[in-house]
């Protein structure tokens, strides 16, 4: 993550208040309106996996590898020393948004300046949104099912909707899951910032991101990658692990209004906090923290707190 490369780091640096957006330093971006972002720093992608591996990847397959590696020691399951029919009952579900899609952009390059002859053979592998989930299934010899959806902002919470399912409908045990994320590039900047979705605040980086603020001008753009270990209460139990969180339920909806702009109703989002209450069987007041999605821009964060309200009604001030 942009505030740390390993859980303990980011989880200090969360608490403290330490802010990951900065200048952008991966590109030239002294021309552009928007000049910040969080990135990850001093990373290296060998540290993660097979360097030679890694020079044909892209980097948002990196820092899901990173990530992966970090949470399956934390979770202290040695996959290698599971049997091939205990490893077919251990899911991949690892989703992104936007991909390798920095393949693209330097295999069109080199395709226009060197040739076709040129091209990396590894390019198509290395843009596809599926390739993260894809390594660390090859890393730890993980021959259950592996999903990749790309949602946007909701990929990743997606992400685990989908391991419960798995786990729910009695497919897996256990699932590596989570999402990664790489797209600081100049291309995205830009449109971004074209669409009035960045924050622009360039001489302030630390206080750009200000959600459900009256002074708020948009989101920051950042890159990272988050991976847990999703299991059955009953293979945590059997093994003698001490579980972080329960996962009890979850729901999925759609707007089908626009490309970008939430419904004004507020109605989707609405419909998908009530469906994940009923789904796992609580109340609005028994609900002790909401994560929101907080772009901080005009429209969502004002749709956001209806449809927050709207939900858990009297209980809403509080969450």
């Amino acid at each position: 993550m942009p505030i740390g490369n390993d859980f303990e780091t980011y989880w200090r640096n969360l608490q403290n208040a330490v802010t990951g957006t900065r200048k952008i330093t991966s590109f030239d971006a002294s021309q552009f309106e928007v000049q910040i972002a969080a990135e990850v720093l001093d990373f290296s992608p060998s540290s993660a996996m097979d360097p030679k591996m890694a020079r044909r990847m892209t980097r948002y397959i990196h820092l899901a590898m990173a990530a992966a590696k970090e949470a399956v020691a934390s979770s202290g399951i040695d996959f290698a020393a599971m049997s091939p029919d205990e490893r077919d009952r251990v899911g991949v579900v690892l989703n992104t948004g936007g991909g390798g899609i920095e393949a693209i952009i330097d295999g069109t390059h080199v395709h226009d300046t060197k040739g076709p002859r040129f091209v990396s053979a590894f390019a198509v592998p290395a843009l596809s949104g599926s390739m993260a989930g894809c390594m660390i299934s090859m890393q730890y010899g993980l021959t259950g099912p592996v999903m990749t959806q790309v949602a946007a902002c909701a990929t990743s919470v997606i992400a685990f909707h989908d391991a419960l399912r798995l786990i729910a409908t009695g497919e897996c045990d256990v699932v590596v899951t989570g999402g990664s994320e790489a797209p600081v590039w100049p291309m995205g900047v830009a449109a971004l910032s074209n669409m009035t979705a960045l924050s622009k605040r360039n001489d302030s980086p630390e206080t750009a991101s200000r959600p459900f603020d009256g002074t708020r001008d948009g989101f920051v753009l950042g890159e990272g990658a988050g991976v847990m270990i999703v299991e059955s209460a009953e293979h945590a139990l059997k093994r003698g692990a001490t579980p972080i969180v329960e996962v009890i339920g979850g729901a999925l909806t759609a707007d089908a209004f626009h490309v970008s702009a939430p419904d004004p109703s507020g109605r989707g989002q609405t419909r998908a906090m009530t469906n994940a209450m009923r789904n796992a069987g609580v109340a609005p007041d028994e609900i002790d923290w909401i994560v929101a999605h907080g772009t901080a821009t005009s429209l969502n964060d004002s749709t956001e707190t209806k449809a927050i309200k709207a939900a858990y009604g009297s209980a809403a001030p509080s969450r």
